[in-house]
């Protein structure tokens, strides 16, 4: 009994100081409506920046599904040493002024990493299942 009590605590202990956080009450804010946008570029970046996979997405179903799942990306704020030694998936909206708004992720452990833009000025844990949905997209519109 008193191995499953301590069990049970260091499973709490393990689950409130680590993650991401409790905090997750920020979420993604574009600077420009779904209408703004020409195309959505997903992008697989290997360790060294080589491209692995290459996707646009061009029709206004998977502009307005990529614009509306990002918004819903549940965000908490963490500090990070540095970018984790993986593969980056970025999803990038090209906007119809010529200007780029880009978000990449960073898988950590499953439904959790790190997503950072460089456009938006912000470098967040995520909870979502950003790999899963951006495989999704890929997936659904790619023709390999």
């Amino acid at each position: 009994m008193k191995k499953l009590a301590v069990l049970i605590v260091s499973i709490g202990m393990l689950m409130a100081f680590s993650g991401c956080g409790k905090s997750s009450d920020v979420t993604v804010e574009f600077p420009f409506k779904p209408s703004d946008v020409e195309m959505v570029l997903l992008l697989q970046k290997g360790q060294d920046s080589t491209i692995k996979k290459k996707l646009e997405l061009m029709e206004k179903e998977q502009i307005s599904e990529a614009y509306s799942a990002c918004k819903g990306f549940a965000l908490s704020e963490k500090e990070w040493d540095r970018i984790p030694d993986c593969d980056g998936y970025s999803i990038a909206f090209n906007l119809k002024d010529g200007s780029q708004y880009d978000l990449t992720y960073y898988p950590i452990a499953v439904k959790e990493g790190r997503l950072v833009s460089a456009a938006g000025a912000f470098d967040y844990c995520t909870t979502s299942d950003v790999l899963g949905f951006w495989e999704s997209l890929y997936g659904s519109a790619s023709t390999d």
